[in-house]
């Protein structure tokens, strides 16, 4: 190796030490070559405010030393901690009818149906929009006391359950069934792969039956609410 050679791998060794590598390494790759080095003129950056110097010690920080604790929560470890305590205590069908004359009077006046009769119904199904309005209404309204039917389930032994909805969680139903002893415990109804039927009371006496898919109540009700569902066209008049 030459003096002026030497020399230079004298100073590449000094500015990266040991991963400088060998002469051999320096004469195999570095020699005779033009490296691009930054543009001296340039005028240096600022210095870093506070603010910024501390965030930078921060992030240096946890990279060196990481720990679970400083890792933000991911949208994963946020959905697992959200439980929600679920009813299993019996309770009395008497209980709930209170509940559902209540929900009657709150869809009623959600739904415009106070002065709506049989026969007015019958004639506003003929109107795709009024049918299609009706069921984005009902989907984003909240179906605690409602009176409501599986109509189709992936599960058979849950098709022609019908009772009072008394609580929903972001992927199930709780029907309280009518039993002869007047009191039972909540039957849980999964909203995956499931066709719910929802009573819909008329002040006649009547009734509107809305199918609505499970997959169109996924979601919790404050997110269920701001959603723009597809319609499909399954409405009973009895």
């Amino acid at each position: 190796m030459s003096a002026d050679n030497r020399d230079a791998f004298e100073v590449w060794s000094e500015v990266l030490g040991p991963e400088a590598g060998t002469s051999e390494t320096y004469e195999a790759r570095l020699k005779n070559r033009t490296l691009p080095l930054g543009n001296v003129d340039r005028a240096a950056p600022p210095p870093a405010t506070p603010l910024l110097q501390a965030k930078r010690d921060r992030a240096l920080r946890r990279h060196l030393h990481p720990t679970a604790a400083s890792d933000p929560p991911t949208k994963k470890r946020k959905s697992s901690k959200r439980v929600t305590a679920r009813i299993t205590e019996p309770l009395a069908w008497t209980q709930v009818q209170g509940l559902h004359a209540l929900w009657t009077e709150y869809i009623q006046d959600v739904l415009q149906l106070r002065d709506m009769t049989q026969a007015a119904a019958r004639e506003q199904l003929e109107h795709a929009g009024w049918v299609q309005s009706l069921q984005q209404a009902v989907i984003k309204a909240d179906w605690t006391g409602a009176m409501i039917s599986v109509v189709r389930s992936i599960q058979p032994t849950h098709v022609h359950k019908r009772g009072i909805l008394v609580q929903e969680t972001h992927d199930m139903l709780a029907l309280l069934l009518p039993h002869p002893s007047g009191t039972s415990r909540p039957q849980w109804i999964p909203k995956y792969q499931t066709v719910f039927q929802v009573e819909l009371p008329l002040p006649d006496g009547g009734r509107l039956g809305i199918d609505v898919h499970g997959t169109q109540l996924r979601y919790a009700l404050p997110v269920r609410a701001t959603r723009k569902h597809k319609a499909r066209k399954t409405i009973e008049l009895n």
